[in-house]
């Protein structure tokens, strides 16, 4: 029986060891599902709510403590929190640190249209792979993300499988207009909607020129193009930026009387 002590003390590690990489093995899966997306999860059939969002914006901070931040820069008109997660590799997860450090500041926005709903997916997939440099490696020491998974919060939480019939997927998906029935595309400059009061305040002056050029009996051609003076304001910081801008639109008109 002597003889075979160190055979069984040997099986004896070599099971405890075993047992130990398989709870690590299990433990690392359950971390990786747990910063994954409902998208991710249904081979892209579905998205998630706005409870999602609010969950993975805490897991990715607790994950990458020294490179996340998840914080919240506004309410909605309905009083849900808008979230922004911030990332970098540099050290500088504040506005104050970004700049005294003249690091360039990258600004994605999610979910302006809710019912336009990957780019929140996208996101958090594409912030996830830059974080675990599966992607331009060691690309987030150089610059700061501020990543706003969903902008139009009360739109996005109108959830239903109609809003856009004519969108391939997901299943079910928010709504184009804020809660005030604003629509965030177009009301950058405007700031009418509570959604964008946080970002800026300014004006915009100019004189526009342009030529229309008829090339069929009922069809013509134009092109307006004319100087802009644009001014915008940071409601937070007070910062303002004032320059100039050259508009161009063309268009392809058709005249049916």
């Amino acid at each position: 029986m002597q003889s075979h002590t160190p055979f069984l003390r040997a099986l004896l590690s070599l099971l405890a060891a075993a047992a130990c990489f398989a709870v690590a093995a299990s433990h690392a899966a359950t971390d990786s599902a747990r910063l994954e997306t409902i998208a991710e999860q249904s081979k892209f059939l579905r998205t998630g709510r706005y409870a999602e969002t609010e969950r993975l914006c805490k897991a990715y901070a607790s994950a990458w403590q020294d490179a996340v931040r998840c914080v919240e820069f506004g309410r909605t008109p309905e009083e849900r929190p808008m979230l922004a997660l911030v990332a970098s590799r540099s050290g500088a997860l504040t506005p104050e640190e970004a700049r005294r450090r003249d690091l360039p500041v990258l600004l994605l926005q999610g979910g302006i249209h809710s019912g336009e709903i990957d780019g929140k997916d996208a996101g958090f997939i594409a912030l996830r792979e830059l974080l675990e440099d599966k992607v331009a490696p060691g690309a987030l020491k150089a610059f700061v993300v501020v990543f706003v998974p969903v902008f139009n919060i009360d739109g996005h939480e109108r959830f239903g499988p109609w809003n856009r019939p004519n969108q391939v997927g997901p299943q079910e998906m928010g709504w184009r207009a804020t809660a005030q029935n604003f629509n965030p595309n177009r009301d950058y400059a405007k700031a009418d909607a509570n959604n964008s009061n946080y970002a800026t305040k300014g004006f915009a002056a100019g004189a526009v020129g342009g030529l229309e050029l008829r090339i069929a009996k009922r069809v013509s051609v134009d092109a307006d193009i004319g100087p802009y003076v644009i001014s915008l304001k940071e409601t937070q910081t007070n910062l303002t930026s004032t320059g100039l801008d050259f508009v161009v639109n063309t268009a392809l008109n058709i005249y049916l009387f």
